[in-house]
């Protein structure tokens, strides 16, 4: 028993030290925006299937739960995907400067999309598609649309 509490310690004392050295420290800016973009790009494929499915245009009509799913953990990355330091000052981004000035109204944006997608992702737990329809649409206006307006950048 004494020389398995022995092992037993080694193993939890090895598993804290690997955590130790495998958990990545903060990347720089500009590991920042990659990892932003992406989320963002993810976000989009996830949108663009279910519109997709909506549309009767190909995809498995079961499958709009899980990209609601999808949506509302990604809005969870979100959150926290817009770090001091990954502006248009760190790299290649679309994400305009003004995300992070005090009093942008920046953070109400992410959070509003939070409650968008998790009211999609409760709306897809039914079977109720003018209710996924409706949710879909409140996420794409409210806060896509808000977002990308007022925080993003226009295509050249």
């Amino acid at each position: 028993m004494n020389r398995l509490l022995t092992y037993m310690s080694i193993f939890f004392a090895a598993l804290i030290l690997m955590g130790a050295t495998i958990t990545p420290s903060h990347a720089d800016g500009a590991g920042e925006i990659k990892n932003r973009q992406l989320v963002m790009k993810a976000l989009g494929a996830h949108m663009g299937a279910m519109g997709n499915i909506l549309k009767g245009q190909g995809g498995n009509s079961g499958h709009l739960t899980l990209h609601a799913s999808a949506i509302a953990n990604l809005a969870t990355l979100a959150q926290d995907a817009f770090p001091a330091g990954s502006g248009p000052e760190a790299g290649k981004t679309r994400a305009l400067a003004n995300i992070w000035e005090s009093g942008s109204g920046f953070q109400k944006v992410l959070a509003n999309f939070k409650v968008n997608a998790d009211a999609l992702a409760k709306a897809g737990q039914s079977d109720d598609k003018a209710a996924f329809g409706k949710a879909m649409g409140n996420l794409g206006k409210d806060s896509c649309g808000t977002c990308h307006k007022d925080y993003r950048m226009k295509e050249k």
